[in-house]
């Protein structure tokens, strides 16, 4: 129960940190997807928390079979996931991964109204090229992830150093 979310199950921050933790020690190469539910706020003020906590839990059911066997997933806190997606050295694998998570929330509705589809903007950093602790990786992907939020959302963008400087 330490490591798991009580309201989705998926693996939760502490769970997440002392993963990525171990993964960055053990000198492979990877990639941290940070997933943030765009509007989430409205879904919380437009139809209650109850709908809000059902929302969340259909989202990592999804999130979780897009990942199951390529990558860990893990509910960072509010509306926020991360997946981690280790032995993974190339971007395109990340990107792909993006886009299969992407593709599977794309009009789903479920706990809220139809007029209310779920989107999501997803942020990619890849070890160590872009961090070598939980704290720098974590910080990459949040930077690429609200770079995704300022295109227009419903999207991911993979981190890159000319973002750090942008405000974004």
């Amino acid at each position: 129960m330490a490591y798991h979310d009580a309201l989705t199950g998926v693996g939760n921050r502490l769970y997440f940190q002392e993963t990525l933790s171990s993964l960055l020690q053990n000198g492979t190469e990877g990639a941290l997807l940070l997933l943030d539910l765009d509007r989430f706020k409205a879904v919380n003020d437009r139809h209650g928390h109850q709908a809000g906590d059902k929302l969340l839990r259909e989202i990592a059911s999804k999130l979780r079979e897009c990942t199951s066997g390529s990558g860990m997933l893990f509910r960072l806190g509010g509306d926020e996931f991360a997946v981690v997606l280790p032995d993974v050295g190339g971007t395109w694998e990340a990107a792909e991964t993006a886009e299969n998570l992407l593709a599977a929330l794309t009009g789903h509705r479920g706990a809220i109204s139809p007029d209310s589809p779920v989107t999501v903007s997803i942020g990619i950093a890849h070890w160590p090229a872009h961090g070598s602790d939980t704290t720098a990786l974590l910080h990459a992907a949040d930077i690429a992830m609200y770079k995704s939020k300022d295109q227009g959302r419903n999207r991911y963008s993979v981190y890159v150093q000319a973002f750090a400087g942008t405000g974004a």
